[in-house]
């Protein structure tokens, strides 16, 4: 918070998400991965048309840890956990996400270190507590993922 994380964020979720990714769209903000998709573009692919009617969580799945040879990342993951106490605790987070009235919530979920997990669908596997696989696509997590619902996975 004393570097400005979390400013504004109440306001930022009010103008809702057509708005947000439109902003992201503007941005130009790629992927991280090789093909360094847009992602804007990629976000907007969670809200096909409709999808108001079908009500239900949405899902970000962020792969922090590709599994590399060397280690866990047991400290950080640790210190990642302490934080999102530390959101929850001040009201960024939970059932009504900085006084927005949006519900948000955020799960630390540690694998098994399995270097396939780096693949969306593989990871979304190993979630899901079953063997870390890729999946055959389509269809694409961005409409069929975590749990049968709308899925975007970001590297970190």
């Amino acid at each position: 918070m004393k570097m400005g994380d979390w400013y504004k964020t109440k306001e930022i979720i009010l103008k809702g998400d057509k708005w947000i990714i439109d902003e992201m769209k503007k941005s130009g903000l790629r992927g991280r991965g090789g093909a360094g998709f847009p992602s804007g573009l990629k976000w907007s692919f969670m809200n096909p048309p409709g999808w108001e009617k079908n009500v239900g969580p949405r899902y970000l799945v962020v792969n922090a840890d590709e599994g590399e040879p060397g280690g866990e990342f047991y400290n950080e993951a640790n210190i990642l956990q302490e934080a999102i106490n530390e959101a929850y605790a001040a009201g960024f987070l939970g059932k009504d996400a900085c006084g927005s009235g949006y519900p948000f919530d955020v799960y630390l979920h540690r694998g098994m270190g399995a270097y396939i997990c780096g693949e969306e669908t593989a990871l979304i596997e190993s979630i899901e507590g079953k063997a870390g696989k890729p999946r055959l696509k389509p269809p694409f997590p961005a409409g069929v993922g975590l749990f049968g619902r709308p899925t975007y996975r970001c590297q970190c």
